[in-house]
């Protein structure tokens, strides 16, 4: 059985658990439709999370989640980020490639960003 998000209010519970967990303090966390991205991250910590990702296996979610999260220490995608990626979901490449492969069979594209 495949573990999925009971709603919206779970899935911002998650955010908050994993920015505690890595240090850092979330601001506004809204979830809402976004056609180009899964989610975004300000530099004042406003966290938007796609709403398709309440169709999606929980643990997909929480690699976006994380991700997101992690770009309040290290902004861009270069070998530090990768580095706290790995410290903090070691499975996260699986996980990658299992969101393409649920976007790309859910919705029909693989060009969101994360």
């Amino acid at each position: 059985m495949i573990d999925r998000w009971r709603d919206a209010e779970e899935m911002k519970w998650a955010a908050r658990h994993w920015a505690a967990r890595v240090g850092v303090k979330l601001g506004q966390i809204q979830v809402r439709s976004m056609s180009q991205k899964w989610a975004s991250m300000s530099t004042s910590g406003r966290l938007t999370l796609n709403s398709e990702l309440l169709e999606l296996p929980k643990d997909i979610g929480e690699f976006v989640i994380v991700h997101e999260v992690l770009h309040l220490i290290a902004p861009s995608h270069g070998p530090v980020f990768k580095s706290f990626l790995y410290a903090y979901l070691p499975n996260w490449p699986e996980r990658e490639k299992r969101l393409r492969e649920a976007e790309a069979s859910a919705f029909g594209k693989t060009n969101r960003v994360i």
